[in-house]
Parts: C-alpha cells; structure tokens; sequence
C-alpha cells in the first residue's frame, strides 16, 4: 500500500491551568498521492521534534483525539503529526499552541518624562495588558509583577498592580526605556517607551571651547553631534578658536531648542585678527557640501566665521526633511563668505531669519531666499557674485543698508520673482551692476525708496518683461522710489564697498529705527543716515531741525567760544547741497574734517572734538558751491 496522505482538522487546545494539551484530528482517507487510502497503522506525535506518542487503533477517515500530560511547563509547543502504515510515514501536518497559564501580553503606551527641573529623575507611566502574549490560557490580571529595562539593562523589579515608577539614573545621559509584565510562567514582551531616548538630567548649556588648545570639543563636527544628541537647556555659546574646520555641520534634531534655550556659534579672533575658518568640498547635493546645515532648527546665531570653499551653501538653513518642521530665528552675522559656484548663504523654508553685517563675495549667489517669512537682511556688503541676492516664494522680507556690487551681463544684483510677497520692503540700498545686466529686477514690485540705483552700462531696473535704462523711467513704471538716486556710490574698490566721503549715498537715506549701526558697528545718523552698508562717522548734535527752513547759506558763530576740548558749530542749508564743513590750524592746514557730504535742507548742529590738539587758534569754513563763510575758534586748556 501507499503511505497516509495529511490528517485534517488537527488542533491543539490548552485545558487552563493544567498541563495538559488535548490534540484532535481527522485521520486521513487518501495516500499521499491522492488516491484512496486502504490502510492505516497508527499516528505518531512529535513535540518540538520529539517522539512522545504513537496512537493506534485509529479509523481511516474518522476523529481521534490524543491528551499530552508529559508537559514538563507552561511554554509555546510545536506538535505534528504523521500518520503511517506498513509503506511507511505519511504527510505531517503542524500546529503550536501554548499550553499552561500564558505570559502577560504587551502593557499599553509607555511614556518617558524627564524631570523639567533637570533633576535625575525619569517618570515612567503605562496601561496594563488585555491578553495573554501567545493567545494562551491567561484570566485578567494574570501578573505576578512589572520589570523596568534602562538601556536594555533590567533596573527595577515591582511586584503587584503597577502602572508608574520613576528611576533615577546615576548621572545625566541619554537613556532609553522599557517596560515588560511577567508571571510564574515567564516574562512577557518588552515595550519600549516613548519617546525611544531621552536626556535625564540637568541638559549642558553655558559656554564651551572648540579647537584650540585645551578644549570641550576638538571641532565643530564633533559639537554638532553633542547638540544633536542633548540639544540645549539654556543659553549655550560654543566659541571656536582660529584653524580650519571641516564643514558640514549638520543640526537635523534639536531638543529643547527655543527663545530661551538659544545655540551660538561665536568665532574667536586670534593674535593677528585671523577667524576660524569652515570650509567643505565634498559634494554639491543639498545634503552635503555646506558650511552649517540647520533642518528643523531655531535661535540659531551664526557670528564671526570665515566660511569658504563650500561645494553647496557657506550656511543653508532649511526644513527637517523628515519632520516637514520649519527652521525660524537663524541669525547670520559678521561673517565672511566665499564660496565659488556655489550659494553663499541659503534660506529655505526658513521663517524671521536675520541676515547682518557679512561680507559676502566670491559666489554664484550671494543671498538665496526661498519659501520663507519675516527674512530681515541689513548692512551687508554684497560684491563679486554673478547675483547678489535672489528672493522666490516669501512673505515679509525686509532688505535695509545692503551695499550690492556685481558685474554681469544678463543677471542683476538683486531680484525679486513673481512669487514673492508685494509687502517686500527695500530702502536704503545701493545697487551697482556694472556689466550690461540689470541693478535689479522686480516681477513683484515691492516697498522701495531711498535706494541707489548704478548701472552704466546695462539697465537701472526690469519689471514686467521690461528693461528701464534710468531710474526716472523705472520710477514711472513701477510708482516706487520718489527719493531713490542713480549716481555712483563712490566705492573705495570693487571689493571694498565703503563709501568715499564725496559719495551722494551720505545723509541720503532715511531712518530705521531699530537699525542704529552700520556694517563696521559705527553709529547710524539717527535723522539723515547715509544709503549702504557703511555709515560716514559724522558727530552731529541734537540734530533737530530748527523750523522754519532756513532760506540762506550760514554758518552761525560757535558754542562755547573760547572752548575747552569741545564746542558746537551750527549751519544752514536752505536746499539740499553738498557741503563740507572743515578745521584749519593758523598756518592753513585741515586738522579736523567734520563734515563733508550731500545734505538735505536744514540747520544742523556738529560737535568738534578738539581734545588731541593744542591750544590756539583755528578756524571754521563752511563750504557749499559757490558760498563759503569762515568763524574763527579759540581752543584753550
């Protein structure tokens, strides 16, 4: 005859708490080919792949039933099968079943909560389990205790109805936790806490050092590791010393990061002013190849660097790819940047970034702003960038005291793309483009005034798929920039973007309040600040405008005269002019330049600070065109 074909039905059901597994199948009515079976001997039960019965007696076709009290515990077993004959054993067929009290099931939601305080302290909460962990005989409440897991290492034992602890590491770290239910039966499935890791303990802030001698870090890669992993518990300053650093510095997963837990990268000068300097070549996907890298990030401050070299961005500050979280409050500031065929600085879907006081150069793009909100970009010196800055897809942005200098046929030095918001702001800018391109280009026309505007050899503005050649006819088409000129700003050289005392761009500008400094932290003219980055050291007085407006040219008699160390000289412009007030010892020689610039109409007080010269005495020339008038001083100590 042919050997048995499989056994149907079979079962294993567990009888509660004994240790009995009862087995029930259908014994087989066809041979292992298929044909009808003519014979059958018996069936032999393997338990995880041990003989431990052979049933005879059985009928082909009908129920047979096996009871299995040889359990040596309660524990999963795995049964099978093989009914046989005189040509030998049969198909088998398999079924695991847990016999015995069963295992608890798995708690529900474990949480983790650190101590806010930044005590050692880790709070731990969870719901019980329903079920048994392998469908097994397991009544509610069938659980001699819970154990604790602290890195995958058991830290506590609770015996009863538990659904709360708290541990107490030994010392601050980042730590992971578990929670598992066990029984005289054995231990259930451990469920990790949520979330997976946590820093107990008092998180570092302060200040650090980096690179350098004696050092907290060696370099920057290093400090963003420890940053994404703690974060911050307040404000933390890392100062990085001069030397070289590898670049991508990466922060993708900040904890408690916030208005009062603020993250500062500060470079520190060295002995000849020499800064750190940040660079990166290793490839130019948005992933790597920048300076600093923020994902997510926020009250993040950039300050003091030299970053150059970099295949992608000098700094790119955008949103955690995984999270889709926003980066907000970056602030960049006293930086150089220069970065060939790359990006300078990159914002992306970054909201109230705050661009101040770099020096960037040397790029294929100086400035990128994209997909963002509340960007605030002042007193930068923009030069040698085929674009100066490009602005897509944002809301909000404030450009004030930027000093832009390109040379390029088709590009501009600063534009705006259709998509970007008409509440643009831009004032007190100076834009030079001299190659046959454009100063700027608006495809939204944005808030702009007392700017300055040079392209002598291509074109003042574009808008509207039109190209203006003056700023007049710009002015027309646009309805902006009533008090805006096109004059050359007198740069000291193409990548010096101070202005020369002789520049228009002095006292042509108009106050921002919040801004009182200029590129080099000198003191901004509180009434008449001059367009550009750099602010002329004038030292007015008062500067209140005596009304009504002056109709004549004078230069009225100093205060105190005779003086020691300081006095006050006042004068008037009956019209916007230039002018040039200036110092002359007896034998004619300019000791003192106090003023020398264009000026709007009014009467005006200047200080003179004779504290370095001798006694004596000089005199006062008021210069305008064609008027002049002299005071004579008397300086004694």
């Amino acid at each position: 005859p042919a050997s048995p074909g499989v056994p149907a039905n079979f079962t294993v059901a567990h009888n509660n708490l004994e240790l009995r597994a009862t087995l029930s199948w259908i014994n087989p009515d066809t041979t292992a080919g298929g044909n009808p079976l003519t014979q059958i001997s018996g069936v032999r039960i393997y338990r995880n792949s041990h003989a431990v019965a052979e049933v005879t007696g059985v009928q082909i076709g009908q129920p047979s039933q096996y009871d299995d009290i040889t359990i040596p515990n309660p524990n999963s077993y795995h049964y099978r099968l093989k009914p046989y004959n005189a040509a030998g054993e049969g198909v088998g067929t398999d079924v695991t079943a847990w016999i015995g009290l069963d295992t608890p099931g798995p708690p529900g939601t474990v949480t983790a909560v650190r101590d806010t305080a930044g005590a050692l302290a880790c709070s731990l909460s969870w719901t019980n389990p329903i079920e048994g962990a392998h469908g097994g005989y397991w009544p509610t409440g069938s659980w001699t205790g819970q154990k604790i897991y602290r890195n995958e290492i058991e830290v506590a034992d609770l015996v009863g109805n538990n659904i709360y602890c708290i541990d107490h590491p030994t010392e601050p770290d980042w730590y992971y936790y578990g929670v598992a239910y066990y029984n005289t039966s054995g231990i259930g499935a451990v469920v990790a806490a949520d979330p997976e890791s946590l820093f107990v303990g008092e998180i570092p802030c302060g200040s650090y050092h980096v690179g350098g001698g004696a050092n907290d870090f060696p370099d920057l890669v290093s400090v963003a590791e420890f940053v994404n992993g703690v974060g911050v518990g307040g404000p933390t300053v890392f100062n990085v010393y001069p030397g070289t650093y590898d670049g991508q510095v990466m922060l993708t997963d900040l904890h408690l990061n916030d208005s009062t837990n603020t993250l500062t990268f500060q470079g520190i000068n060295g002995p000849g002013g020499e800064r750190p300097i940040v660079t990166n070549t290793t490839g130019q996907h948005a992933n790597e190849g920048n300076g600093f890298q923020f994902r997510g990030g926020c009250y993040i401050t950039v300050r003091n660097f030299v970053i150059q070299g970099c295949d992608n961005a000098g700094i790119s500050s955008c949103f955690n790819y995984q999270t889709d979280e926003r980066s907000h409050h970056i602030t960049i500031e006293g930086n150089y940047f220069s970065n060939w065929d790359a990006c300078n600085i990159s914002v992306h879907n970054c909201n109230y970034a705050t661009i101040i006081g770099n020096e960037i150069c040397y790029a294929e793009v100086g400035i990128h702003i994209n997909h963002s909100i509340g960007s605030r970009v002042y007193n930068n010196m923009i030069y040698a960038c085929s674009n100066g800055l490009n602005e897509a897809s944002t809301y909000g942005s404030e450009y004030y005291y930027n000093s832009f200098y390109v040379n390029h046929p088709t590009f501009s030095a600063f534009l705006l793309t259709p998509t970007s918001n008409p509440n643009t702001i831009v004032k007190n800018n100076i834009f030079v483009n001299l190659g046959q391109g454009y100063a700027v280009k608006y495809r939204t026309i944005p808030v702009t005034d007392f700017n300055c505007y040079y392209a002598p050899y291509g074109y003042v503005g574009y808008y509207n798929w039109e190209s203006y050649q003056t700023l007049q006819e710009f002015q027309v088409i646009t309805g902006q920039d009533s008090n805006s000129i096109s004059v050359d700003p007198c740069f000291l050289a193409y990548n010096d973007l101070h202005i020369a005392d002789s520049s228009e761009c002095v006292s042509a500008g108009t106050p921002i309040t919040e801004i009182t400094t200029d590129f080099d932290g000198d003191p901004r003219h509180p009434d008449f600040p001059s367009i550009g980055g750099d602010e002329l050291d004038w030292e007015f007085v008062d500067d209140d405008l005596l009304q009504p407006f002056p109709t004549e040219y004078a230069l009225y008699p100093a205060y105190p005269n005779p003086f020691n160390a300081t006095t006050i000289l006042t004068f008037s412009l009956p019209r916007a002019d230039f002018a040039s007030l200036i110092i002359y010892n007896i034998q004619g020689r300019v000791v003192k330049k106090l003023y020398e610039g264009h000026l709007p109409r009014g009467t005006r007080r200047v200080l003179f600070n004779a504290s370095e010269l001798s006694s004596g005495l000089y005199f006062a020339r008021l210069e305008v065109k064609d008027f002049q008038q002299v005071r004579k001083i008397l300086l004694l100590k």
